[in-house]
């Protein structure tokens, strides 16, 4: 089962969970024009002392804790509109503690997606027009995963829960809604399109992590496991792929953003033994770290001629912690004494 579900969750970087896991959502507006003054958010979780953790969203680098920290919870995905910041994700508050109920903030006042009686995340939000648009996952009584989508609140179910399907990421544009994720049994690499599914790796394992539409293009970002057992990184342009590595190390794409005619993706690859945090354009790619500790990019947002990039960098090679690269720059959002990351970034 991946990670939305699951309630207890420690940071690892072993490369079939770290990619299976939620990501985060994707914020799929046209780049905003060139600003002298930009705020930038950031949705993801930083853990506890007692070992739970808060739904965090961080604004121009302040903290702000969306749940008090005695049960755990995750922020996966934010979209500002206007002057409302919407974040999804997911607390563990349901009947029974341990249950993960799917929610939704708007400017930190939380509605419950889900009732508690099974687990459930909401891991993409986006507002288009006066439309709210939260994608995520449920289990049935039968302990399948559905994917989900709320329109204004409004439930409709995507999948029809006879086998494991999953949503990782949202995007809409008019009146058209995407997803993207896992199918048949959360192992081939999938969208859907207004709810029907398009299967984007085949036979092959994998994972579509990303989903951003423009100009009435529909990329995707993941990764494919080959028969061979290597990992690779994809991108998928209206569902043809693109192998961005070649499986020699295994990599990954969490994040997409096109510009034009230009893809920018981000993820991680292996770099002698240890986890990079990179991004990609037009599949040429840039780390933003070194190899001396594991670090991770896991979403992007391009506002003007500024790129910036969400995820986590090992401090000290001890703790991870959640961090924002802005023009490959990195600037430490966590407080570097609990594990944090970085899941969502939004620039308005």
């Amino acid at each position: 089962m991946k990670k939305i579900i699951i309630i207890t969750f420690v940071i690892s970087f072993s490369f079939i969970v770290s990619l299976s896991s939620c990501k985060k959502g994707d914020s799929t507006p046209d780049p905003l024009p060139p600003s002298t003054t930009k705020d930038v958010y950031v949705a993801g979780y930083e853990t506890t002392n007692n070992g739970t953790s808060y739904a965090k969203l961080w604004k121009n680098g302040t903290p702000i804790n969306l749940t008090d920290g005695t049960k755990s919870a995750r922020a996966l995905s934010v979209y500002v509109s206007g002057n409302d910041v919407y974040v999804a994700g997911y607390e563990n508050s349901g009947i029974n503690s341990n249950i993960s109920v799917a929610r939704l903030w708007k400017n930190g006042i939380a509605t419950n997606l889900t009732d508690g009686k099974r687990g459930a995340s909401a891991s993409g939000v986006v507002v288009s027009g006066n439309d709210v648009y939260v994608g995520g996952v449920e289990l049935n009584v039968n302990g399948k995963a559905v994917i989900k989508l709320w329109k204004n609140g409004v439930l409709t179910n995507i999948t029809d829960g006879t086998i494991n399907c999953y949503a990782s990421s949202l995007a809409v544009s008019g009146n058209d809604v995407y997803l993207g994720g896992s199918s048949t049994g959360g192992s081939i690499a999938t969208s859907w399109h207004n709810g029907t599914a398009t299967l984007l790796s085949d036979r092959f394992i994998g994972d579509a992590l990303s989903i951003f539409v423009s100009s009435g293009n529909v990329y995707a970002g993941g990764y494919t496991k080959l028969a061979n057992g290597g990992i690779i990184a994809n991108t998928w342009k209206n569902g043809v792929a693109t192998n961005i590595t070649n499986g020699s190390t295994p990599a990954g794409v969490r994040g997409v953003f096109a510009v034009g005619a230009d893809l920018y993706a981000c993820g991680e690859e292996v770099t002698a033994g240890v986890f990079v945090a990179k991004i990609w354009k037009n599949g040429v790619a840039t780390a933003l770290a070194d190899n001396t500790s594991n670090s991770s990019a896991r979403a992007l947002y391009i506002s003007g001629t500024d790129i910036y990039v969400t995820g986590l960098k090992k401090v000290n090679n001890v703790l991870e912690v959640a961090t924002i690269w802005k023009n490959g720059i990195a600037t430490t959002l966590g407080d570097a004494k609990t594990t944090s990351i970085g899941l969502s970034v939004f620039v308005k």
